[in-house]
């Protein structure tokens, strides 16, 4: 697509029948109405012209101030957007100067004849061409190194969580490892204490026993203490039978 920014009628019609063979050409009669074509596809989101041929001196906004214009809002590069110029003023001198300094890249005098314009034109778009192929691989190498960090940037915090997933892992496992040697502690404790009330119990055992031999031998001897105390008042009795006897021979 090229923008063609002339007042004049019949120069546009020269420019559209020169450059119709090799590409489309949209024709704005002033630099109002070209600012304006390029802030419409700007806010479209459709592709600027691929070279703009601006004629000089024009009602309004004169050529200059239509090439400042488009430099300053809408594209610097003169490689992505050439803008060619076109005076019946000769190149030179403080004219050309000023030309370069609003940002023209090429400049072509008129009149013009239509195989100057359409060779001069038929180069810039080879070149642009040229230039959106090394442009684009460039872009494409961009994007590639771009999504080549982002992977690498995916692998190192995958790697991170991975390395956090093993600490809590170790963590977990030492935990067990320590609450295993806790479990087998409590277990040789309460072995411990199994065996120390089986030790109790014997010793209960045996005490009751010594208990129940001391209360049936106390039953023996209190049997025995009985059967003494009831020997004793018999023979307190015989004893007393006896002295009475005695006492009775005496009298006698």
């Amino acid at each position: 697509l090229v923008l063609s920014v002339d007042d004049d009628a019949t120069n546009q019609e020269v420019v559209r029948v020169s450059l119709s063979s090799m590409c489309e050409v949209y024709c704005a009669m002033n630099g109002e109405q070209a600012v304006q074509f390029l802030e419409e596809r700007r806010e479209k989101r459709l592709p600027l012209p691929d070279a703009v041929l601006l004629d000089l001196q024009m009602p309004g906004m004169d050529g200059f101030e239509v090439c400042e214009k488009i430099r300053q809002r809408f594209e610097a590069d003169h490689k992505k957007m050439p803008i060619v110029m076109l005076s019946g003023r000769k190149d030179e001198g403080q004219a050309a100067l000023r030309r370069f300094r609003a940002g023209a890249t090429d400049f072509v005098q008129k009149p013009f004849s239509k195989e100057v314009l359409e060779k001069k034109m038929a180069a810039l778009l080879k070149l642009m061409s040229e230039y959106d192929i090394g442009g684009s691989a460039n872009i494409i190498a961009q994007e590639a190194w771009a999504r080549l960090r982002e992977t690498q940037d995916r692998l190192d915090s995958i790697a991170k969580r991975a390395a956090s997933e093993t600490q809590r892992g170790n963590d977990a496992e030492h935990k067990a490892t320590e609450m295993g040697r806790s479990l087998a502690e409590a277990e040789r404790r309460v072995d411990e204490l199994r065996k120390e009330m089986d030790t109790v119990m014997k010793r209960a055992s045996a005490a009751e026993l010594r208990v129940d031999d001391a209360e049936r031998r106390a039953g023996e001897m209190e049997t025995s203490l009985a059967e003494a105390e009831q020997k004793m008042a018999e023979l307190q009795k015989e004893n007393g039978e006896a002295k009475s006897k005695v006492s009775g021979l005496e009298q006698a």
